[in-house]
């Protein structure tokens, strides 16, 4: 509404909900903005000192962990409810093989997904309010991750799996605080897609990512 200097903003969401906004709306949002905006920031700061320690401080790996589940597969995304095609089929076609393979796993996701081959847990997430729309897939991973070793701790599988994308670095933490493998499902670059295609405004963080 700043930027545009509209008298009223609509957003049409996806479940057929209308919101409006006007500019005697704003005062009400300001205070909400400027808490979501330092939550942001707090994250931000937070990841770059986090994970420029992590890279100095390799952990050594366990690779013949005894565990009845071979995969912790991993869907820490938030923002994508695509039903069909995209990461969704990807999802589908790696889980399909690793049954017809006679492998195992659990799928703990970020929202629900209609499967069949395995077990699955949604773990939703808890913060309801971001001003950068890119730093809501590095705040779910840590909030995603932490939640998620007090799960796997006690029964540890052989190797996490998950698809890379831009922000997630879930897999990666409880890689390294489970000392189990890490398998990343490497579609692209998502460095390359910032800088030819879908700029990223904290570019040099999701180079650290």
């Amino acid at each position: 509404g700043l930027v545009h200097r509209c008298g009223e903003t609509v957003v049409a969401t996806g479940t057929g909900e209308w919101k409006r906004y006007r500019r005697s709306d704003w005062p009400r949002m300001l205070p909400k903005a400027l808490l979501s905006a330092t939550c942001d920031l707090f994250v931000l700061a937070f990841t770059w000192v986090l994970l420029h320690l992590l890279r100095r401080k390799p952990v050594p790996i366990e690779k013949d962990v005894a565990s009845a589940v071979d995969l912790a597969y991993l869907f820490p995304f938030p923002l994508d409810q695509t039903e069909v095609g995209g990461a969704s089929t990807h999802v589908q076609g790696f889980l399909n093989g690793l049954a017809s393979i006679g492998g195992t796993a659990h799928v703990y996701s970020a929202r629900p997904f209609v499967l069949h081959q395995f077990p699955i847990t949604v773990i939703p997430g808890r913060r309801k309010f971001y001003l950068f729309h890119e730093l809501v897939t590095l705040s779910f991973s840590f909030g995603f991750a932490s939640r998620l070793y007090s799960v796997l701790r006690r029964n540890r599988p052989r190797a996490i799996y998950q698809r890379h994308r831009r922000f997630a670095i879930a897999g990666a933490l409880l890689s390294r605080w489970l000392r189990v493998p890490f398998v990343l499902e490497f579609n692209g670059s998502e460095v390359w897609i910032s800088k030819h295609w879908d700029p990223a405004f904290f570019s040099r963080c999701l180079g650290l990512c």
